[in-house]
């Protein structure tokens, strides 16, 4: 699979504190959805703005289809391939109406009035947001006002999608809206990186995860793999998704499901 965005021996590390990102390596390939584990204060979201360059090595690099952040050159390039949604939407929504904050990024690109609403129009419908166009963005519930963070970054048309804990504040209805709108992008082309401590989330979305504590990788696995590994997840402030808790506690089950589904059919068949 072809490498669309490295970390190599990533160091940085904030003024006057012990807090930062140690040695960090990862690889994530084109089409993946791949998750960040960790608990609060891990590292998480200081490792995702280094993905668009808000944050530069200190010592190592990182790639975005082989562009080096480090290069002032290369940031506007790559600030265009890798969109980042920010945990609150509160701290990226800058206008009042709903097709304005969708359009803000567009109005230097050269296209039409008619083409931006075209694309703004595309994005709102993808994230299920069909007819906000004119609506006040502070009017918005806080699961709206997530939807159009994520509709204003695609609108752009990145490769890579970086959410950072998005379903933090969302009710269950929100986390599945968003949990589906992922996934289409996902099946759709986009490369998606998420960093979140929702084990259930984490579960229902990602090929791959890493784990990150205290700034450095601990592991890296399919979800199977390390969503399962209890102690593991225990020893870094992490519980395992739901459905694997419940399963742990029952007898003549070899294998622990990570999803619902999983969880299901394992029942079907203990039942025939």
């Amino acid at each position: 699979m072809e490498p669309i965005l490295e970390v190599k021996n990533l160091f940085f590390k904030y003024p006057k504190t012990d807090k930062g990102l140690f040695n960090v390596n990862m690889t994530v390939y084109r089409g993946e959805c791949v998750g960040i584990i960790g608990p609060n204060g891990a590292g998480k979201s200081t490792l995702l703005l280094h993905f668009n360059g808000l944050l530069k090595p200190q010592s190592g690099f990182v790639l975005v289809k082989g562009l080096n952040t480090l290069n002032e050159k290369n940031i506007s390039r790559i600030r265009r391939e890798v969109g980042l949604v920010f945990q609150d939407p509160n701290d990226q929504i800058l206008k009042n109406i709903v097709e304005e904050e969708v359009a803000y990024g567009l109005l230097n690109s050269g296209l039409s009035l008619d083409e931006i609403s075209v694309k703004v129009n595309d994005a709102l419908k993808t994230v299920g947001l069909k007819d906000y166009n004119k609506r006040v963005t502070f009017h918005l519930s806080y699961g709206e006002k997530k939807k159009l963070s994520i509709a204003s970054i695609l609108v752009m048309n990145p490769d890579i999608l970086v959410l950072d804990e998005p379903t933090s504040n969302l009710d269950p209805g929100g986390v599945e809206d968003l949990t589906n709108i992922i996934r289409d992008l996902n099946r759709n082309g986009k490369t998606i990186i998420i960093a979140t401590h929702d084990m259930d989330f984490a579960a229902e979305l990602f090929n791959r995860c890493y784990i990150i504590d205290e700034g450095r990788i601990i592991c890296e696995g399919g979800v199977e793999t390390v969503l399962t590994n209890i102690s593991l997840l225990r020893e870094h402030r992490l519980k395992p998704p739901t459905v694997t808790q419940v399963f742990t506690g029952l007898p003549g089950f070899g294998k622990l499901p990570v999803r619902v589904g999983e969880a299901v059919e394992l029942l079907k068949r203990r039942l025939e």
